[in-house]
């Protein structure tokens, strides 16, 4: 905690000491089916869903990861008009032009919460492990953010979000000491 900010009317406020800047991307749950046609064996794509990952700027979505929790709420959820062995699941960003449309907003300013459609949210739970955080999210205007309690973020997520999944779903950025200390690692290895 960096301190405390009194308002105009004597409220005091906590200012949180962390801003996690998050990042949304908007993806589509495809489901891969096996199909007979006149020339043969096809697979035919059909677009089961699409769902919102959030996670901090400098991170990157463990695919493996996500793929697992996306199997389970699709796969499950999936009215059993074929056999479970005969669905596959591929997951791929969403178009941009879709992105815009599902979420209201501009490529480049979506927030995780808060879409014109409403869609499944993972959520990466570094984001979420300290309550009293700042969220540094997409305003849907170029330039700016909006900064919001990642508790609240989250309040306004399962009001706004067809489900919400706080789950581990990145590959941490390794710091730049973590680097330092593993080149020097190496170098000295490498000089013995």
């Amino acid at each position: 905690i960096i301190g405390t900010r009194i308002d105009a009317n004597g409220n005091a406020t906590t200012i949180p000491n962390t801003i996690e800047h998050i990042k949304t991307l908007i993806w589509e749950a495809v489901l891969l089916v096996p199909c007979q046609s006149g020339s043969g064996k096809t697979i035919e794509e059909i677009i089961d869903h699409y769902f919102v990952t959030a996670l901090r700027v400098e991170d990157r979505v463990d695919l493996t990861k996500l793929y697992e929790l996306v199997r389970q709420h699709t796969l499950e959820a999936t009215p059993d008009e074929l056999s479970m062995q005969s669905k596959r699941l591929m997951l791929r960003l969403a178009e941009r032009e879709m992105a815009e449309s599902l979420a209201g907003f501009k490529s480049g300013t979506i927030p995780p919460i808060c879409h014109t459609t409403s869609m499944p949210l993972y959520i990466d739970d570094v984001i979420t492990t300290d309550e009293m955080a700042l969220g540094s999210l997409g305003s849907g205007t170029e330039g700016y953010d909006v900064y919001i309690s990642v508790k609240d973020m989250l309040e306004i997520a399962k009001s706004t979000s067809l489900a919400v999944h706080v789950h581990a779903l990145s590959q941490r950025k390794r710091s730049s000491t973590n680097l330092t200390f593993s080149e020097n690692s190496i170098r000295a290895k490498s000089n013995k």
